[in-house]
């Protein structure tokens, strides 16, 4: 699947990019934001690959004007209760700060989320993480559990959409966002969710099937 916004693309992890992601997550800047921090072997992120090719995961490649900076993910996703559990992102090109394109990116992703028709995203966010805390709040996120490293925080849909009606329209998904569904398993499997569940995603989204 690749899901495009102007000039954002987020594009469904391939086993070609394991190596690029096995190396972005060893970097002392990305592993000091993550729960877990040992370094990844070549051995394990083949491992972990394999238990991400998943109807139950989604990590996506982002992108701005083609160019790879980080990774944005869900990976557990139980479609019967329609809650999404554990998402998370993390960017690598320190320059993409502050131009709003993390903001963009992060609503995109949650914005199509509830088009597919989740009904609760939930995150796990270190304590000591204060942009991501701040951030996660700003678009409805209430914290749920405490714990001595990370804190759970919840959001509903309809909180999501009540706080980025607030945001300037800078930050807004404001144009057509593409879906570009390709032939895989979890391509299909989603597409079957969608027919059974009739979702009509309307003008905002243009489907696009890849024989």
């Amino acid at each position: 699947m690749i899901i495009r916004y102007k000039n954002i693309e987020l594009e469904s992890i391939k086993h070609h990019h394991i190596e690029q992601i096995r190396n972005w997550r060893n970097l002392e800047a990305i592993q000091n934001k993550m729960i877990y921090r040992e370094h990844i072997t070549s051995d394990e992120q083949e491992i972990w690959f394999e238990n991400v090719v998943s109807k139950n995961k989604l990590f996506f490649i982002c992108k701005i004007d083609h160019e790879p900076i980080g990774l944005i993910y869900s990976d557990n996703i139980d479609w019967e209760q329609k809650i999404s559990y554990n998402s998370g992102i993390f960017l690598v090109d320190n320059t993409i700060y502050g131009t709003g394109y993390p903001i963009l990116i992060s609503l995109l992703f949650t914005y199509c989320g509830f088009n597919f028709n989740i009904s609760t995203n939930i995150i796990r966010v270190l304590n000591d993480n204060d942009n991501a805390i701040r951030f996660n709040k700003s678009i409805g996120y209430v914290l749920k559990e405490e714990h001595s490293v990370y804190n759970i925080y919840s959001l509903k849909k309809n909180d999501f959409y009540n706080a980025i009606s607030k945001f300037p329209k800078a930050l807004k998904i404001t144009d057509t966002i593409e879906f570009h569904f390709e032939k895989t398993e979890t391509d299909h499997f989603i597409q079957k969710i969608l027919k059974k569940d009739n979702i009509n995603f309307g003008p905002d989204f243009k489907i696009i099937f890849h024989d």
